[in-house]
């Protein structure tokens, strides 16, 4: 039996997707079930919601757009609810952590040491991924806290800036370049350094670890952009101008949260602002992009 509150999740998720079929891979039901949940959604609404394209993408409509607020909030209200009146008092919410290769070594020890004193009531797990890879899980609601290092955004996330990181190019001149996969934070940064050479350099060597890249740095072997805080001192390096200082975000699904672990991220996000994480890493001086309510 449909609930009002699997239609009210139906529409956020095809809001934010803009695709039934994605929507239904989400919510893990089928697509034939999200278009007759919105078919519904419509006629109780007297609008259409979405204007539908021949590329299977969807636009809100007007009135899509006027509900998505209100159906946000009555949707975060009631997982509330219902989290609340949960008699299992065993019971732990996940609160499951992607950090990007640098942040892991950068930011996620700030991360873990702000979630701790909630350990009682979260499940919490933590790996590593590139940005892309974590703002795909943020966006599909996989996981509920993501730190990543390129400005992503889209309607399904709520993007923090956190913390400032210094890249800076690291090893010997005469060394075969070491960089990151395609998607990673670093290696966005890596192809702007290329551009500027206006050359690929000849030697490259992909290594799909910054932990991997950093060591071989420090055997002598390889040149990199990498960031400042998480090199041993005794790498050489060349400092860059202020187009390589990045910025970590924060990331959080915009819905679907309960209102323990939105105040879980928020909390966490003021407690990483408020310390360092490594030397080079200093507190974002921006405010959030976009309203995290608790």
């Amino acid at each position: 039996m449909t609930s009002p509150l699997d239609v009210f999740d139906t529409f956020i998720a095809v809001y934010e997707a803009r695709q039934f079929m994605a929507a239904a891979a989400q919510l893990h039901v089928s697509q034939s079930t999200v278009s007759d949940r919105i078919a519904a959604l419509e006629k109780q609404v007297g609008h259409r919601l979405f204007e539908r394209s021949p590329r299977r993408d969807v636009t809100p409509t007007a009135a899509g757009e006027r509900l998505y607020s209100s159906a946000r909030t009555m949707s975060a209200e009631w997982h509330g609810a219902l989290a609340d009146i949960d008699t299992d008092a065993t019971a732990r919410e996940p609160f499951r952590i992607l950090t990007s290769h640098t942040a892991t070594h950068v930011v996620l020890p700030q991360v873990l040491l702000a979630v701790v004193p909630w350990l009682g009531k979260l499940s919490v797990s933590a790996a590593t991924r590139n940005s892309d890879e974590i703002f795909a899980a943020v966006s599909s609601r996989e996981i509920e806290f993501g730190i990543i290092e390129k400005p992503l955004s889209d309607e399904s996330v709520i993007r923090s800036a956190l913390l400032r990181d210094q890249l800076v190019h690291a090893g010997r001149r005469d060394q075969p370049w070491l960089v990151r996969e395609e998607g990673s934070g670093v290696r966005y940064y890596t192809d702007v350094f290329f551009r500027r050479m206006e050359r690929h350099p000849a030697n490259v060597i992909e290594i799909s670890s910054n932990e991997a890249i950093c060591r071989t740095l420090e055997s002598g072997c390889g040149q990199s952009i990498v960031s400042q805080a998480s090199i041993a001192d005794s790498v050489p390096r060349e400092e860059l101008d202020s187009e390589f200082t990045r910025t970590f975000y924060a990331l959080a699904p915009r819905s679907g949260l309960s209102r323990f672990q939105r105040k879980v991220v928020a909390e966490t996000i003021d407690s990483v602002r408020k310390g360092r994480a490594g030397d080079a890493a200093h507190p974002a001086r921006r405010p959030l992009e976009g309203n995290l309510t608790l």
